[in-house]
């Protein structure tokens, strides 16, 4: 077992508002500002559903409220992180009652054809660049290698040609349906009198209406392909290597622990495996991390390695060797130490200035996580023996892990050779 010092979860209050708000509020004074974050669940069923909802939000920055609280010095962000809607309000912590107020006007939505044609015509512009991106490219085409085709809440942008049939009518349709106070969480944080936070979102949210009855469905997880797939984009410079596998699923935390350590020796800082061996000793990538991705009620380890095309292939037996040796041997003691330490000091300085902890809680409200385990995950990391950690691993041999790899070279690739 591994001693650190503890990372104790933030003071905080919450209270569920009537219409079912959930409200978060945590004291941090550092400096005199307030951040506030809420996160609205959206359901992604239908590329039409992802368009509409994608002007909607790029449409919130634009409103009359946005422009006066931008105009007395305020911040707005707007943000869609796979089926979350994110809205992201900063301000001096005298605003706070504009704040609540600009986030009410937000929620209850009002939209002109004329607004909308602007909000289409950004998220057109925004879709055709990432259309045109590798990197965009490569992300989706290894979902639709791993699942058999691209779910929605995967794709990063609707397709333009979707974007352009969205209508006032529908952004106002799916507003009424989807942007609801149910499973919302508003998280406040700064320098605030929590009693006075909770008077201003009483008053000014506590109307934000229920939305339609709905029976909210847990879809099974799909499950995943292993196998490499080469897909030839003749004029690309890099080759860019997307891999993807089985982490955890459900909530629990023990597994989710073990699954980020083995994240974090294999590829999530620059002192570990594969950037060491891939990257440094061998100079076979020009960058090569691995991340832990929440989806789909599910969550997958991903590798994402960006090579030279002509050394495509031994990047990937280094790549297989290493995730096989991993499996059978686990982290050395050191390496789970550093890992240890690594996710409490990040937890700590995260949790120590105001945009990054309202991001870090955030984080865990939006992956169902109680708040507790902000606090607990750093605990049982821990905690954990390198056997724990072999384990976790050995979802991640390459007879278990799917991919592409996309560039220039149709040369295709196989583990083992």
């Amino acid at each position: 077992m591994i001693t650190h010092p503890a990372v104790p979860l933030p003071d905080h209050v919450t209270e569920r508002l009537g219409n079912g708000l959930s409200l978060i509020v945590s004291s941090l004074p550092t400096v005199p500002m307030i951040q506030a974050c809420l996160a609205i669940p959206v359901t992604l069923d239908t590329a039409d559903q992802l368009a509409a909802i994608d002007v909607m939000s790029a449409y919130w920055p634009d409103t009359d409220a946005s422009r006066a609280f931008e105009q007395a010095g305020g911040s707005v962000g707007i943000d869609r992180q796979r089926d979350w809607l994110i809205v992201s309000l900063t301000a001096r912590a005298h605003l706070l009652r504009l704040l609540t107020a600009t986030l009410a006007a937000i929620v209850h939505g009002s939209y002109t054809d004329a607004g909308i044609d602007r909000a289409r015509a950004r998220c057109r512009h925004q879709a055709t660049l990432i259309e045109a991106t590798p990197a965009a490219r490569s992300q989706q085409d290894r979902w639709i290698a791993r699942y058999g085709h691209l779910p929605i809440v995967l794709q990063a942008a609707p397709a333009p040609a979707t974007l352009d049939a969205v209508t006032t009518t529908a952004v106002t349709a799916i507003h009424h349906r989807q942007v609801t106070p149910e499973r919302a969480h508003l998280l406040v944080v700064g320098d605030v009198d929590e009693d006075a936070v909770l008077d201003a979102v009483r008053a000014d949210l506590g109307q934000w209406a229920r939305g339609p009855a709905t029976d909210p469905q847990q879809r099974p997880a799909p499950s995943g392909s292993p196998g490499l797939r080469t897909i030839a984009y003749p004029h690309w410079q890099q080759t860019h290597i997307r891999l993807a596998a089985d982490a955890t699923s459900g909530d629990d935390l023990e597994a989710f622990a073990a699954a980020t350590v083995a994240s974090l020796v294999l590829g999530g800082n620059f002192a570990s495996r594969l950037t060491r061996q891939v990257r440094e000793d061998h100079g076979l990538a020009y960058q090569i991390a691995t991340r832990l991705d929440t989806h789909l009620g599910h969550t997958v380890l991903t590798l994402d390695a960006d090579v030279n095309p002509a050394h495509a292939g031994q990047a990937l037996q280094l790549i297989a060797a290493i995730l096989t040796d991993m499996a059978r041997t686990g982290p050395t003691d050191r390496e789970l130490r550093a890992a240890a330490g690594y996710i409490a000091g990040m937890h700590t300085l995260v949790l120590g200035a105001q945009s990054s902890r309202a991001s870090c809680l955030l984080s865990y409200l939006i992956s169902a996580q109680p708040l507790t385990a902000v606090s607990d995950l750093p605990q049982l990391a821990a905690q954990l023996s390198p056997a724990q950690v072999r384990v976790a691993a050995e979802s991640f041999t390459p007879q278990l892990v799917g991919g592409v790899v996309c560039g220039a070279d149709d040369t295709e690739h196989r583990w083992g050779r």
